[in-house]
Order: C-alpha cells, then structure tokens, then sequence
C-alpha cells in the first residue's frame, strides 16, 4: 500500500485556488447585475406610484350621459317610425345619426340587411318542418309485432328488386 501512494502525483492547491478565485470573480459579477436589477425595479415601482398619483389627482370628466341617450333614444323613435326595424335603426344611428340614412353606402347596408332578413324568414324552422310520413320514419315501426314487420321488410325487399329489374309495383 506504500507504493501505491508513492504512485499518486500529490495535490496541487493552486489550480483549485484559481478555479475559486474566478467562482468568486462571476458571482460578485452576478451580485452587482442583481443589485443593479433590484435598483431599476424600485425606480419602476416609484415611477408607477407616482403615475397613479397624478391619475388620481386628475379631475374627473362626465359627459352629459342623460342628454345623449335622450337624443339618440328620440332619433331612435323616429327611425322606427319611418319604417326602420331595431337593427336598422342601431346601425344608422352607429354609422353617424339620422343623416347616415342619406349616405348611400348606409342605403346598400340596410337593403342588405333587409334582403338577409327575407332570407332567413324564408327558411322553415324546426317547428314547420312536416312529420314522418310513415310508420318506419316516425318511430311506430319498432312497435308493430315482428310477424307484420317481417311483412313490410319482405315487401319492400321485393319492391326494390322489381325496381332494379325495370319493374314499377
């Protein structure tokens, strides 16, 4: 065992020195950008407190709600009146007040949304669409006896082969 540490090169401190002395050198580096960093988010909080100071400080302005709504709501009666739906009605009053309905841009838009509206009318509703018209689409097939479905299977099956074969039942 002697001769085994007789081998071994004995431990040089100094390149274990340098490696610490540049360890400490990046994290003093490192400190000052934090401290740096920490300094410059004080400056934003101060910075920001000090906006919403002078916000606050601000008077505040309100607008004459009531006498606006008040007009709009009269322009809004007389569009109606005129034969203008709701939605007519809102748009050109969005689009800059009764005298929009002049602009004939406005005048395509509400033609547009007339001609949509007819569309959508047009349309049936779930509730307008008519009922099965057989037993089998309504259900009521499930309900016979097996021997009368067997009965209307066998038919249609032969009804549908005479049909391929160019033969109208």
């Amino acid at each position: 065992m002697a001769e085994e540490n007789e081998d071994q090169e004995p431990l040089n401190p100094e390149p274990q020195a340098e490696e610490t002395a540049k360890l400490k050198a990046e994290i003093e580096r490192k400190q000052t950008e934090i401290d740096k960093l920490y300094a410059r988010t004080k400056q934003a909080e101060e910075a920001e407190k000090k906006a919403k100071a002078e916000l606050a400080a601000l008077p505040k302005e309100n607008p004459p709600v009531q006498s606006l709504s008040n007009e709009r709501r009269f322009d809004f009666l007389e569009l109606k009146t005129d034969g203008y739906s709701d939605d007519e009605a809102n748009f050109i009053l969005s689009a800059g007040g009764k005298e929009a309905k002049k602009n004939p841009y406005v005048q395509s838009a509400i033609e547009s949304m007339r001609a949509k509206a007819r569309v959508e009318q047009a349309q049936p509703s779930a509730s307008q669409v008519a009922a099965p018209a057989t037993p089998e689409q309504s259900g009521e097939y499930k309900k016979l006896p097996i021997p009368e479905r067997k009965k209307r299977w066998d038919d249609a099956l032969s009804r549908s082969a005479s049909q391929r074969a160019g033969k109208v039942v």
